[in-house]
């Protein structure tokens, strides 16, 4: 059980920092725009 829940924490890391560092992508592109 702790060790799923670790698990399903740790993914949910990653989505926030894929969607961080996306969002960083497209306020570099609107400020290049």
């Amino acid at each position: 059980m702790k060790n799923r829940s670790g698990r399903g924490l740790r993914q949910k890391v990653l989505v926030l920092g894929f969607w961080s560092g996306r969002a960083q992508t497209l306020q570099r592109a609107g400020l290049a725009m």
